[in-house]
């Protein structure tokens, strides 16, 4: 079982690399996100594009689901599944 507390066993340094590699894809991800929010916005009200709209919603959740996936590591390890 790993306890990062206390150190946990040899397999904590590759749960930590997976960690840092989740967060790596999460930060790309989130920025991505980001940017594709703020031209939905733009395109809904400076644009008046109606389809805008939807589409932030849809980016909104999507990048919700990203950090979901990331803090769902943090119980697989919590709980010594791989």
């Amino acid at each position: 079982m790993n306890d990062l507390k206390t150190g946990g066993d040899l397999g904590a340094a590759s749960d930590l690399a997976a960690l840092k590699a989740r967060f790596a894809i999460l930060i790309a991800f989130e920025c991505g996100a980001a940017v594709l929010a703020v031209a939905s916005l733009i395109g809904y009200f400076a644009g008046r594009l109606a389809w805008c709209l939807p589409a932030f919603c849809v980016v909104l959740v999507a990048a919700v689901a990203a950090q979901v996936w990331f803090i769902a590591a943090f119980r697989r390890i919590h709980t010594g599944d791989r």
